[in-house]
């Protein structure tokens, strides 16, 4: 009989078994394992043009996805775990048990065709899916992805059977005169996140394709990176990923000699699925957990006494545990699974990990 195999996330998988998920269980997909998606498929760059408007301060363009680029091919593949990485590195994207989502302008074989709208900074992106049975290129396809998110916002206009999907990236200077608040002995402007969503809604307002109808949902910072004004640009949480921290270090108390948590890191996945002629797109909230595999030590002093006659006695006392951290880890994982548009609420909360996934 072969050993069970503890770990979920480290079991060998076919080739293509993210890719087969992704179209025949894709919400399971979703609710398991936090999705990155490319930044833009390969072989394609959107072309912009700038925003002429004097009442937006800095430099902006705006482009939009034409008919026979916006199908591209996906390819997903899950990353692994590996001890002590340098964040943001390419092969490891958000951590480990990641499932990096390659995108091809390109058809490949064995890649899933998709509808894809990509990224680019300081930009306002965005495409129209026509309605079923016109497609593009040939292909229908019934799963929407746009570039992972840490900061960008996302609309949505139109209806359900002919949506048109915006991508703003960037990080606008929204203000002339912002708060200031020292940062390691370093004045630094407070930055609220509702202001950036605000500044890119006005924006898509202004110089959006109006003629698509109403814009009637978005995703932005708030609702999956930060939810109050920081001036440090390195503490991004919300209350969803704080309450999730504290149920992780709560719910691994067991295993506290064998790993520390060190923090939460928050990001998104936005993706629409169309059922019959209907589209319905969500929000996957993520988090990157840092964590420490740790050594735990313990010594002994011994102390020799001197008495009458000659006779010594000794002693042995047991000094305070220490835990030392020997590797970082990061890995992945979804903390919440949300309609957004053209319904919303509900959704699917975490459930997960388990305390011996993590090692």
């Amino acid at each position: 009989m072969m050993p069970q195999v503890t770990d979920r996330w480290a079991k060998d998988r076919p080739a293509n078994y993210f890719d087969d998920m992704l179209q025949n269980k894709t919400m399971k997909l979703f609710q398991k394992y936090s999705v990155h998606a490319a930044d833009n498929p390969e072989g394609y760059t959107v072309a912009t043009a700038e925003i002429n408007d004097p009442s937006h301060k800095g430099q902006y363009e705006s482009g939009s996805v034409p008919g026979v680029k916006r199908i591209s091919w996906v390819h997903l593949e899950k990353t692994p775990r590996r001890a002590n990485y340098i964040p943001g590195t390419a092969e490891l994207k958000e951590g480990g048990d990641t499932i990096d989502c390659k995108a091809s302008i390109a058809a490949k074989a064995n890649w899933v065709p998709v509808w894809f709208l990509p990224w680019k900074p300081q930009a306002m992106i965005y495409m129209t899916i026509p309605t079923r049975g016109v497609g593009a290129g040939g292909h229908d396809p019934d799963i929407f992805f746009t570039a992972a998110i840490n900061g960008c916002s996302v609309f949505f206009q139109g209806t359900a059977q002919n949506p048109t999907i915006y991508h703003c990236g960037g990080d606008p200077d929204y203000r002339p005169n912002p708060k200031m608040k020292k940062v390691d002995g370093i004045k630094k402007p407070v930055r609220d996140p509702s202001e950036a969503a605000a500044f890119w809604r006005t924006l898509v307002m202004a110089h959006g394709d109006m003629t698509q109808g109403v814009v009637g949902g978005e995703v932005n910072k708030i609702h999956y990176l930060m939810d109050t004004p920081t001036a440090d640009a390195s503490q991004k949480n919300t209350a969803r990923s704080e309450a999730y921290f504290k149920w992780l270090k709560k719910n691994n108390l067991a295993n506290k000699d064998q790993f520390r948590f060190l923090e939460v890191r928050p990001w998104g996945c936005v993706f629409g699925v169309r059922t019959g002629n209907d589209w319905q797109f969500y929000l996957q909230e993520n988090a990157t957990i840092r964590y420490t595999s740790v050594k735990t030590t313990r010594s002994y002093t011994a102390t020799t006494l001197d008495g009458p006659l000659g006779i010594h006695a000794e002693f042995t006392r047991k000094n305070p545990t220490t835990r030392v951290d020997v590797d970082f880890y990061d890995v992945a994982r979804p903390t919440c699974v949300r309609p957004i548009w053209p319904n919303g609420g509900g959704g699917f909360a975490f459930r997960h990990p388990a305390a011996l996934e993590l090692l």
